[in-house]
């Protein structure tokens, strides 16, 4: 008689498949014309849908890591840098686990294709804006507030609070998180410990870090951490 072991691990097969058609994208995506991007995404994402990947949280993580790519890739620059009005659209690229794997495909396909024409814009913003984005780029460690922040560049609370929302469409606190949490990943993908990364990113409270961070990328920071080394692991060998 055969005794059956449950085994509890993740089930990662078709994980090589996709990191290959990650690399597939990235490449096609910078060696192309723009006007084949599109075509590009939603072959990826058609080709994703029929792999054996199953694990979802390792889906997320794996999408979340294109995402940060294709930022760098495309010219959308990444969620603390300087001067465009791409980082209003980073709500619209946050990916949350659904109940279905091709939900979470779903939505990254319709967030990517939406921020694709953004690799070409390059919107000025007024002086007061680059300011407080340079401050906020610079010092997110720090606890800045709105009050401080208009102190800092010389302004009214509500005057930096509503200039600020029309030109990025959100708010000083809303950029801030943003630019806390991409730096977030940056440190947990160099091996940062969680706790230090929730410190140094400008989160006195862990509870807070966890919830921004969840409600960013759609997992813990420690589902994150164990799933990038999942998906790291094969590409290495």
């Amino acid at each position: 008689m055969t005794i059956r072991v449950h085994d509890e691990s993740p089930d990662l097969s078709g994980l090589h498949v996709a990191i290959r058609l990650k690399a597939d994208l990235l490449l096609k995506l910078g060696t192309h014309d723009a006007s084949r991007w599109t075509k590009h995404v939603v072959r990826f994402v058609a080709e994703l849908e029929r792999s054996h990947l199953t694990d979802t949280t390792a889906l997320v993580v794996l999408l979340t890591e294109l995402r940060e790519q294709l930022r760098l890739l495309l010219g959308i620059r990444a969620l603390g840098d300087d001067s465009d009005k791409s980082a209003a659209t980073g709500s619209a690229l946050e990916i949350s686990t659904g109940p279905s794997r091709n939900e979470i495909l779903a939505r990254f396909k319709q967030e990517i294709l939406a921020v694709l024409p953004l690799a070409s814009s390059h919107a000025a913003l007024s002086p007061i804006v680059q300011r407080s984005k340079r401050i906020v780029d610079e010092r997110y460690g720090d606890p800045l507030t709105l009050a401080r922040l208009a102190s800092t560049v010389g302004s009214s609370k509500r005057q930096l609070a509503s200039v600020f929302r029309q030109e990025l469409a959100m708010t000083v606190h809303e950029y801030l998180t943003r630019v806390r949490l991409h730096r977030a990943l940056e440190l947990i993908r160099r091996g940062e410990k969680i706790e230090a990364v929730s410190l140094l990113v400008g989160y006195r409270s862990k509870k807070n870090f966890y919830r921004h961070f969840k409600a960013r990328v759609g997992v813990t920071p420690l589902a994150y951490r164990a799933a990038l080394f999942r998906i790291q692991r094969p590409s290495r060998s």
